[in-house]
């Protein structure tokens, strides 16, 4: 388990030194996110006065597994997060045949679909997001989740701007388990803070409605 002591600090403090760590009482650690890892607890994150938890605003979430990916234009595009493009998804490039119809139309992209990173070696990466703005014919790579929010409470434009930003980055890296490859999972982004916009924003109901 990580600690906050190097050597130097627990020399301090068998010596009687100052030493700066901080302490997380387990009533704070006993809450719907039980997180003992000690980055959970000293990452920066957002206080956000009124705020969804992630499964609450979850329409549709969904993975995907890809398998036979070629660049000989057999079977179907695949889009990967290197061809997102700014805050959308761009063009395919690689191709995947090992696809059945019915696999396609399940996880081909619909309209206000959000591509999220879920695992990368760049703990930066993980969490990206990318918005689907129109109907493609496309599948998208297992380092990949697709979510659809509810849009009378926050739609697809919105949310995938707030994932994007620094505050929504934070949020993630908050919630990313970390190792070789960092990963960001559906179930964590159930667990996410995601503040209530107004109508100011396009969001659906005011937040004084609720």
């Amino acid at each position: 388990m990580n600690t906050p002591f190097d050597d130097a600090r627990y020399k301090a403090f068998l010596e009687g030194g100052k030493v700066n760590c901080s302490v997380v009482n387990y009533s704070e650690i006993e809450t719907r996110v039980f997180r003992l890892e000690p980055e959970f607890h000293t990452t920066a994150s957002c206080s956000f006065s009124d705020y969804f938890i992630g499964e609450q605003i979850i329409e549709l979430g969904q993975y995907n597994s890809i398998y036979g990916i070629n660049e000989n234009k057999e079977g179907y595009p695949i889009i990967r997060m290197n061809e997102f493009n700014g805050l959308f998804t761009g063009k395919a490039k690689l191709y995947s045949n090992k696809f059945s119809l019915d696999d396609f139309n399940l996880y081909s992209l619909k309209k206000g679909d959000i591509l999220i990173c879920r695992t990368n070696g760049n703990p930066a990466l993980v969490g990206k997001s990318a918005l689907v703005a129109k109907d493609y014919p496309y599948v998208y790579e297992s380092h990949l989740f697709k979510i659809r929010p509810i849009d009378k409470l926050i739609n697809s434009e919105t949310l995938a701007v707030f994932l994007n930003t620094k505050y929504g980055k934070m949020e993630v890296r908050k919630f990313a388990m970390q190792g070789n490859q960092a990963n960001f999972s559906l179930a964590k982004f159930k667990e996410l803070k995601i503040p209530r916009f107004t109508e100011l924003f396009g969001c659906g109901p005011k937040v004084s409605d609720f």
